[in-house]
């Protein structure tokens, strides 16, 4: 049955709240990355966008290597595909995605959405960290203010810091990359950091707090969680590349150096441990876990296995996936240019 893959980059909003709706400037910026799909595509699937795809990049795609598929999201495509039986392949299973297979006919074969919120909250991740003493010294779940300067005291105290010198990054429990965190010093919060963190009580509940550390290197692993108890699968590793900010610019593809040997490999327990612990929650498809290499403040090199547990496509996976199709006999690298008008 082909495939229809339906790009819901916004996959974490939905996971957040039900109603959750784009606005238009995100929709539209979110059919920009639809062509990155190809890559997880086969010939004769099609692309779900918003935009329009010109026929002529679809073409060029198929004569580099890429898979030959069709594309559509206007009101006339969709009830073309609609006449078809296909396969919807979403980024991430959300009550929005399950819907629009309803509304179009398409069959739609993921895990529960209770499940995939389960897993794809930082909270899981938090205690899989902490049962597993593999998180950063400092880091805590938080509902209130006080818990808030609490951590912050603690962590300073940890590092040998004063309180007012303690860095820290407060994230959303349903985020994705840089994005629905807060970065600060101290104990005290300017308005745009109070107004977000109230706004995450009301609304979540908890956020987590942790500790900031200088990140040396960042790498993902891709991983496979069948149905029907078939064995886990490790579909490789890509080493990322981060601005500043921390906001992912680029990923590697090295040539013929299994994740088991490469310079990372220690983590390799703990990042099995951890995605047979998201299959025991219920979950099972795609999965992407990134990890990172960073310095204490006493400057001794620390790994991070479980820095992201994202239960979904990732742009790691797709990178992985480019790399095999369009360069299987080479290191590759995969990156974003900033554009400036």
């Amino acid at each position: 049955m082909p495939n229809i893959l339906y790009g819901n980059f916004e996959f974490e909003h939905e996971l957040e709240s039900a109603a959750y709706r784009p606005a238009a400037r995100i929709e539209a910026m979110s059919g920009q990355l639809v062509p990155h799909l190809i890559s997880l595509a086969g010939d004769g699937d099609s692309l779900w966008s918003p935009v329009e795809i010109p026929r002529s990049f679809l073409t060029a795609a198929a004569r580099a290597g890429l898979p030959d598929v069709r594309c559509g999201g206007s009101e006339e495509e969709s009830r073309l595909f609609s006449s078809e039986t296909l396969k919807l392949v979403p980024w991430g299973f959300s009550e929005a995605s399950v819907r629009l297979a309803r509304k179009s006919g398409w069959q739609a074969d993921g895990p529960a959405v209770e499940f995939v919120r389960k897993v794809n909250d930082r909270e899981f991740s938090f205690d899989v960290e902490t049962s597993l003493n593999c998180g950063l010294s400092g880091a805590a779940a938080v509902s209130s203010h006080e818990e808030f300067l609490q951590a912050v005291r603690s962590a300073a105290a940890s590092s040998e810091v004063p309180d007012a010198e303690q860095r820290w990054a407060l994230k959303s429990r349903f985020g994705m990359a840089s994005r629905a965190r807060v970065l600060g010093t101290g104990t005290q919060l300017d308005d745009p950091s109070a107004g977000w963190l109230w706004k995450q009580f009301a609304k979540n509940g908890r956020v987590i707090f942790e500790p900031w550390v200088e990140c040396d290197r960042e790498f993902s692993t891709q991983w496979l969680i069948p149905q029907g108890g078939e064995p886990i699968s490790l579909r490789g590793w890509t080493e990322i590349q981060t601005e500043r900010a921390g906001t992912p610019s680029g990923w590697l593809r090295y040539l013929g150096v299994p994740f088991a040997d490469s310079e990372f490999q220690s983590t390799l327990p703990v990042l099995q441990a951890t995605v047979e612990r998201v299959a025991d929650a219920g979950y099972f498809g795609p999965i992407g876990v990134d990890s990172m290499r960073f310095r204490p403040s006493d400057s001794t090199v620390s790994l991070r296995p479980v820095q992201d547990v994202n239960a979904r496509y990732t742009m790691g996976r797709v990178a992985l996936e480019l790399a095999n199709r369009l360069a299987p006999d080479a290191d590759a690298a995969w990156l974003h240019a900033s554009s400036r008008e």
